[in-house]
């Protein structure tokens, strides 16, 4: 160190000596660096080096009082959300004539200082950390020490002050000449005690209330000391929660219990923590009592709870309005809430759309979009401050009743049928079953038949227990391939299920769904391309004689043929449309069905070299709705993606397509895929009854996984096929898109054998909510196996779900899942293959009233 000398006199050399060397007297070595001349009283001498000095304390002008601060607390954990801080403070002195401007600091002063614990010290701060000090003034230094986390022991830290002398005036620097910086500490220590005694049993109460709502709690502050513990000595040392939160307290025995109550009056919804403190006033102990109470959204009332619909009246428009429903805020607080009807086939509307406090909603049933009865939708009243907390009301729309009719059944001849029925009433549904096959006569007459089954199982009349499912294995004993259909008795009970055709080799499937009325007008699409080919299946479910008029158009709309059906009471026929009508041979377009009379279920069949598909009829002439949705579109690494839309309106359509693709982590991104010659996607117009077609190239290594909306004011259906190259021939898979899209649903799964897979598809179609989705997946019986709540869809997010390798409990099972959507809009649909098997079978949403 370097230091300056002032003047030489009688042999001791005087030098400017920085204060932090002055905390004690001490003997040290300078070195000379530059040896100089000096100055004696008998003339020049050189200095040598190196010279001994003596340095001795310099007088200072700056203190602080006390410069040793002892601070105790108890143990204070580290998951404290607001620790008290500890509170201390000394007094900083300048008894010099010249002003200093000074620094505070914590931590480590300079290396004459041993320092306790580890730098830096978070838990120590010191108040103001700069200032001025004017000549003879004073200023109080403030203390916090923060204990959290510490365990019991003694701490000690330090403040450093660092004083400079500040030159103002011309006299003042003279007298700064004889100032110099100075260099204080302020010792600090932390006990932290032991723990005590004295404790809240529980030390935290967890309340929860609605808006406007009051929750209470009990704590008994207990102490193991000898001495019990008296309530009337107990003094608070300070709580917090002013407004919400209060106390009382009652002698109990050696201790005191104390109860607490939290009134949620107006505050928002949302977390809100309160402290309580108490000491006993000739104890030292502190023992502090934590509550957290969670405010949530007032819960909205509806009346009535259930609505039932009587909806079944056809015709283009005709729209059936119910009673209105009556929704009550909470006294006292006002409440925003969207409402939204939910359904499939978006036959279900409320309005308004939103509001506030007291309101009526008004209900809108349009039979028209109804696809069978009963038809099960929801309003759902989610608070907009609290949207996961909904209100939903149940809304069932009552139509015919007492029977679904399965237009076509194919067994025997390599082919087998399994029937499938579902429960998905709150009430238990009796259940019997009449089947019919066609004998060859005129206009497809048939006969009564009872098919053979595997042993013990009851076709004729049984029960299902609410939720349950039952799966039925057809057999024909002598072989002979046997065509026909089914009717279904159900009673008032809400059954809704399909028929499954496979064939011998396992290589192809076709699925065809319960239909709970007739059309008396429908439409179906038909493709005869590339090897394709279309059956047409008329059933009259009658007792009387029944009639169709088919008409056939080509993709343009324009008309190929039309033909008139005569058919036999409960006659069935099937005729393939390239033999019928050969002029339909290698094009593609749609089928209209025209009810003549009878009672009469179309239901359209495609055989291609890559599967068999069910293809359910559409009715013609819907009001418009706007929104088709599909779950999933797959394009690249082998798969391609075909887009079928038909108009079912009598007025040109104008349509678009939106595709989003997955993103990770469930959310997606928008998306263009390649098409095919550049088919266009936006404001295509299409003319009444025609039809259009895109499809992606399948270009690229990887497969990209997604989801599509198509936006059209005018009634259409759309269908997707979803082509994979097997090793013998594409396995093809076809999904109908979803229109509506309800609050529960349910959907079949099978992971038997270990080698049979099933694989659920989620889109949230909405913009800006999340959704929250619960699975409840059940036996075939309804046994309850297993709940889960998927981790949540973002908004326009994307969600696969392969049962049996998510959920190894579910593995070698067959049984269905129910979805709960709490939040958010999906739209969904499944599918389900086999190994080695190149049949991937579409499974289909079935809205369902079930608790």
């Amino acid at each position: 160190m370097s230091l300056s000398t002032t003047f030489v006199s009688n042999s001791a050399v005087t030098a400017v000596v920085p204060r932090s060397l002055l905390a004690s007297a001490r003997v040290t070595q300078v070195t000379v660096v530059n040896p100089i001349d000096v100055q004696c009283a008998a003339g020049t001498s050189t200095v040598s080096s190196p010279v001994r000095f003596e340095v001795t304390q310099a007088e200072s002008n700056l203190s602080v009082n006390p410069s040793r601060i002892t601070l105790r607390s108890g143990v204070v954990p580290l998951t404290d959300n607001a620790p008290q801080a500890l509170t201390g403070s000394s007094m900083l002195s300048n008894r010099g004539p010249v002003a200093y401007s000074f620094t505070a600091s914590t931590g480590n002063p300079n290396i004459f200082v041993q320092q306790l614990v580890p730098a830096p010290v978070s838990w120590l701060t010191v108040t103001p950390t700069s200032g001025r000090l004017e000549a003879f003034g004073s200023t109080r230094l403030d203390l916090s020490v923060y204990p959290a986390g510490f365990r019991p022991g003694t701490y000690t830290s330090y403040v450093t002050i660092v004083g400079v002398p500040i030159a103002v005036t011309p006299a003042a620097r003279s007298e700064r000449s004889a100032a110099t910086t100075e260099v204080l500490t302020i010792e600090v220590v932390l006990v932290v005690e032991e723990p005590t005694d004295l404790e809240f049993v529980p030390d935290t109460l967890n309340l929860t209330a609605p808006q406007n709502g009051v929750a209470s709690g009990t704590s008994i502050l207990t102490s193991t000391g000898t001495a019990a513990l008296d309530c009337d000595q107990i003094q608070d040392e300070g709580s917090s929660g002013t407004g919400w939160f209060s106390y009382t307290r009652r002698n109990a025995g050696a201790s005191c219990e104390v109860g607490v109550t939290a009134t949620a009056g107006t505050l928002s919804p949302g977390l809100y923590v309160a402290r309580l403190k108490v000491r006993p006033s000739l104890d030292g102990r502190v023992a502090t009592l934590t509550v957290n109470f969670t405010v949530t959204a007032a819960d909205a009332t509806i009346t009535p709870s259930v609505l039932t619909i009587t909806c079944d009246t056809l015709g283009e428009g005709n729209r059936i309005i119910s009673q209105p429903l009556r929704v009550n805020s909470p006294v006292g607080a006002e409440l925003g809430f969207a409402a939204i009807g939910s359904s499939f086939g978006s036959w279900l509307e409320v309005s308004p759309g939103s509001a506030r406090t007291t309101a009526n909603l008004e209900v809108t049933c349009d039979p028209n979009q109804i696809p069978s009865y009963p038809a099960l939708g929801t309003v759902r009243l989610s608070p907009t401050i609290s949207p996961e907390r909904a209100v939903r009301i149940p809304v069932r729309a009552e139509g015919p009743r007492g029977r679904r009719v399965l237009p076509y059944l194919v067994d025997g001849g390599g082919d087998a049928s399994t029937l499938v029925l579902v429960n998905s009433d709150r009430n238990a549904a009796t259940v019997q079953l009449s089947f019919y096959r066609t004998n060859g006569g005129p206009e497809g007459a048939v006969d009564t038949w009872t098919p053979g089954t595997a042993a013990g199982v009851n076709t004729s009349n049984f029960t299902l227990a609410p939720g349950e499912v039952s799966r039925i294995p057809l057999t024909v004993s002598n072989g002979q391939r046997t065509t026909g259909w089914v009717e279904v008795g159900v009673g008032q009970a809400d059954v809704n299920g399909w028929v499954s055709v496979r064939s011998a080799d396992g290589r192809r499937e076709t699925l065809t769904g319960l239909l709970a009325q007739n059309l008396p007008e429908s439409v179906v699409p038909f493709d005869n391309r590339n090897g394709s080919t279309t059956s047409l299946v008329i059933t009259n479910a009658s007792a009387d004689p029944g009639g169709a008029q088919v008409r056939v158009r080509d993709a343009q709309g324009n008309v190929i043929r039309t033909v008139s059906r005569s058919l036999a009471a409960r006659g069935q026929d099937v005729f393939r449309l390239s033999e019928e009508i050969p002029e339909s041979a290698g094009r593609m377009g749609v089928i209209e069905v025209a009810q003549l009379a009878g009672q009469i279920y179309p239901t359209g069949l495609i055989r291609s070299a890559g599967g068999d598909f069910g293809v359910a009829p559409q009715r013609l002439n819907r009001a418009a709705k706007g929104r088709r949705t599909t779950p999933l579109v797959a394009d690249g690494g082998g798969f391609w993606t075909e887009i079928t839309i038909l108009n079912t309106s009598s007025t040109q359509a104008v349509i678009t397509l939106r595709f989003r693709r997955s993103g990770g982590t469930g959310s997606s991104e928008a998306w263009r895929p390649e098409l095919v010659d550049d088919a266009g996607i936006e404001q295509i117009r299409l003319n009444p009854r025609g039809s259009y077609r895109v499809i992606t190239q399948g270009a690229g290594q990887e497969t990209t996984f997604g989801w599509a909306e198509l936006i059209c004011q005018q009634s259409v259906a759309a269908f997707s096929r979803i082509i994979q190259p097997a090793e013998q021939t594409n396995a093809e898979t076809m999904l109908g898109w979803n229109h509506g899209n309800p609050d529960r649903f349910l959907m079949p799964f099978d992971t038997s054998l270990g080698t049979n897979r099933t694989t659920y598809l989620l889109s949230n179609i909405s913009a800006d909510q999340p959704a929250t989705v619960e699975l409840l997946f059940r036996s075939r019986q309804g046994t309850l196996l297993r709940r889960h709540t998927l981790p949540p869809i973002p908004p326009q997010g994307y969600s696969s779900i392969d049962v049996g390798a998510q959920f190894e409990s579910l593995g070698q099972r067959e049984g269905y899942t129910e979805f709960d959507v709490k939040t958010g809009v999906i739209t969904a649909s499944g599918l389900r293959s086999g190994t080695g098997s190149a049949v991937v079978t579409p499974l289909w949403p079935v809205s369902t009233a079930r608790e």
